[in-house]
């Protein structure tokens, strides 16, 4: 079973026109403990949070306005 999944860029291997498969620097147990991608739902401040804090990265709370 796959699932969609949110991989930071810099562990992203290279990637060519047209693939199928991407090469991550990531563990199969680290893939399964990412934050699941879900593109029907809306991100908000709340998922974003969650997302960053999850990667360690800082982030904004400032809006668009």
């Amino acid at each position: 079973m796959s699932r969609l999944v949110v991989v930071p860029r810099e562990r992203i291997g290279d990637l060519a026109p047209g693939a199928k498969e991407v090469l991550v620097d990531l563990s199969t147990r680290e893939l399964k403990s990412l934050p699941p991608f879900e593109p029907q739902r809306p991100v908000n401040e709340v998922l974003e949070r969650v997302t960053y804090d999850y990667y360690g990265r800082q982030h904004s709370l400032r809006r668009a306005e």
